[in-house]
């Protein structure tokens, strides 16, 4: 398993429907707590402002106690439905890791949208990368349940 302080992960998805329709979904807070947050893994959003300037917050708790908080800062740029949003992780109150995430959509053809998400990730000790690309497409895989999107291809 390959492990490094620094690498990008990306996905790429299509799906039947127009780029606004797929973007107001990605935005829409109470579909983001369902497929950001991941109870099987103590993961929960508790705090969603997904706008310009904007912030979020995921816990990870641990017999009741916050071990882990991700924080993330959006820029969004219109009308490309392209969001930069920039993280820090801390682990038991200290920063493990930084990235910064971009998502973007591409109208296709026939109300097709093209979704790419790139990860771009800056840690203080080696990460395995195969758990971070995992970790992308499982949010691509509960966005796309949550949001009843249909998949092209």
């Amino acid at each position: 398993m390959q492990t490094s302080r620094s690498f990008v992960v990306t996905a790429k998805r299509e799906f039947l429907i127009s780029a606004e329709a797929l973007f107001s979904r990605w935005a829409d807070a109470g579909l983001r707590k369902k497929f950001l947050s991941v109870p099987n893994q103590r993961k929960r959003l508790v705090e969603c402002n997904f706008c310009e300037g904007g912030q979020e917050v995921i816990e990870v708790r641990w017999r009741n106690k916050v071990i882990g908080r991700n924080v993330s800062q959006f820029r969004i740029i219109r009308p490309n439905s392209l969001v930069l949003s920039q993280s820090v992780c801390e682990i038991n109150g200290k920063p493990s890791f930084v990235t910064t995430d971009f998502f973007e959509l591409a109208p296709t053809e026939q109300q097709i949208t093209s979704v790419t998400i790139a990860a771009q990730v800056m840690s203080v000790v080696p990460m395995k990368m195969d758990s971070a690309k995992q970790n992308i497409n499982d949010v691509m895989e509960r966005f796309t349940d949550a949001a009843d999107l249909n998949e092209v291809g």
